[in-house]
């Protein structure tokens, strides 16, 4: 349906000045993991990649630094 069925949150009874925020709402937080499909699988779809593609895995080298990838 989209609306918000249950949120937990913590209220701040300790400090008179906290009394009224509420951490489930009102703190800031990163977006970790939740950003990706914005920021990383849309372009990837856009740009005509498919879950089935299969990545190169080859060690590769930039300037004097290797990267190798670990099966």
């Amino acid at each position: 349906t989209g609306s918000v069925r249950a949120l937990v949150g913590q209220i701040n009874s300790t400090s008179a000045g906290f009394r009224s925020f509420n951490y489930a709402t009102q703190s800031s937080r990163s977006p970790g993991s939740t950003i990706k499909p914005l920021a990383v699988y849309s372009p990837a779809v856009a740009a005509g990649w498919s879950i089935n593609k299969e990545l190169d895995n080859s060690t590769t080298t930039y300037g004097n630094y290797t990267v190798n990838n670990y099966a």
